[in-house]
């Protein structure tokens, strides 16, 4: 378990830059995360980069739900956008969302990252 804030009592990870000595993990949870990154893409490269060969990464992050831990709630993409920044570091992306398909209240993302 990670966090940003040192003080929780987890080790500390910037998804955006994670430290490659952590190393490599079969599987990857990052829950409501990437809507309080400064740089999505970069957090996208990162889960890939903690990611062994043909490892996993599970992300979920709201999509209709108000502004929370202002000023850091950046981020709110699309199906379409989540698909294109994952696309670019996984080799398989599937998305799958809560509520209705045109107003999701949540998306979820499994990616796959390449042998």
């Amino acid at each position: 378990m990670t966090d940003v804030d040192p003080t929780l009592g987890h080790r500390f990870l910037d998804v955006q830059d994670p430290d490659r000595s952590l190393g490599c993990f079969d599987l990857v949870l990052c829950c409501n995360v990437l809507e309080h990154v400064a740089r999505f893409e970069a957090a996208v490269d990162g889960l890939a980069s903690l990611c062994s060969d043909n490892g996993q990464v599970f992300a979920s992050t709201p999509y209709v739900y108000p502004y929370h831990d202002e000023p850091n709630d950046f981020w709110r993409p699309t199906e379409h956008g989540r698909r294109f920044a994952f696309e670019q570091s996984f080799a398989e992306v599937e998305i799958r969302w809560t509520g209705l398909h045109r107003l999701p209240f949540q998306l979820f993302v499994l990616a796959r990252r390449p042998t």
